[in-house]
């Protein structure tokens, strides 16, 4: 559970760094319409990921999902950390929609796996207050890592190692406890 937690806490963090940093830096280097289309790829691709996300943990196994949304999160926003493009943003923010779309999907299925039914409500209390953790703490971290940092790549490239420690932990989730599931 302490895995999870942690894990659930950095998913968050999407959210909150595109919110603040990540928001205030497509508004500076390329303008407020631009904020709108760039962002508009987190929703759509956490909406996508929300949806699909879920019966994929049910067919590989739900750790190898969530440490393959954070290493392409990671890597993701490494990658716009060294280009000042419009595309990498782009892909910054459809990689930020996927771990956001992703972990907490998987932190359902988990609480059902591991939970007999009159103990779920308390593990899925717990997850939102990780998740709600998270987004505020990422919101002011990002925001106070960008001004204590001479340009936008300290932000992303802090939260890029994040994501990447995320993918190992991720990997040492326990499988599912269910009788017939692998997972």
């Amino acid at each position: 559970m302490i895995i999870l937690g942690i894990l659930l806490f950095v998913s968050a963090t999407t959210y909150g760094l595109l919110l603040g940093a990540f928001r205030d830096r497509i508004d500076l280097a390329f303008g407020t319409k631009t904020v709108g289309i760039v962002l508009s790829w987190f929703f759509m691709a956490r909406l996508l990921v929300s949806i699909l996300g879920g019966h994929f943990t049910d067919i590989i196994a739900r750790r190898s999902v969530v440490a393959l949304a954070f290493f392409v999160g990671g890597a993701a926003l490494a990658l716009a950390s060294g280009f000042k493009d419009v595309w990498a943003l782009t892909a910054a923010s459809v990689a930020l929609g996927l771990v956001g779309g992703i972990v907490p999907v998987s932190a359902t299925a988990y609480s059902a796996d591991w939970f007999p039914p009159e103990k779920r409500s308390l593990a899925m209390g717990a997850s939102f207050i990780w998740g709600d953790l998270g987004t505020a703490v990422s919101l002011l971290a990002g925001q106070f890592i960008a001004e204590a940092s001479p340009g936008f790549a300290a932000p992303l490239l802090a939260f890029a190692a994040l994501f990447l420690a995320s993918t190992v932990l991720a990997l040492l989730l326990p499988g599912a406890h269910r009788k017939g599931n692998s997972q």
